[in-house]
């Protein structure tokens, strides 16, 4: 926590404890008595004056940082697989404990490598989701 009082024209913004992640914020000027009652809340910490994206930062040790970027390629370059449910390509560069969705669906918690198969033809898209990193969105066709 932070025992820096925001000024008149700064926001406030409440971040998890363990995680780091910016659950939300009050924008300037700060409503009296909102910045103790943010500040009293168990598990959150505060941060003020933040004056970019909360989507692309987060808290470690107190200190704003950038959310880092996750760099999933496919293996060899091959983003194209077979339509015939069997064969596959590999998405590597994940973060241990990556939640992976393929065109919406959950597909686990995947990490430093992810197998995908098609039975359509089409594209799809494959979701990456694991906090502190910023979601990222990448592609294959199935033919």
């Amino acid at each position: 926590m932070t025992d820096v009082l925001p000024k008149a024209n700064e926001s406030v913004y409440a971040y998890d404890l363990t995680t780091g992640r910016i659950m939300f914020s009050a924008n300037a000027p700060v409503q009296p008595g909102l910045f103790d009652a943010i500040r009293a809340m168990p598990g959150h910490g505060v941060v003020v004056g933040v004056t970019t994206d909360i989507s692309k930062i987060y808290v470690k040790s107190g200190k704003v940082k950038d959310r880092p970027v996750m760099a999933p390629a496919w293996k060899d370059g091959i983003s194209t697989v077979a339509a015939d449910g069997t064969s596959f390509i590999t998405l590597t560069g994940l973060p241990a404990d990556t939640r992976v969705y393929v065109d919406h669906m959950d597909a686990g918690l995947y990490g430093p490598t992810f197998d995908v198969t098609a039975e359509h033809p089409g594209t799809y898209s494959v979701y990456l989701e694991n906090f502190p990193y910023m979601e990222k969105v990448i592609t294959f066709t199935a033919t």
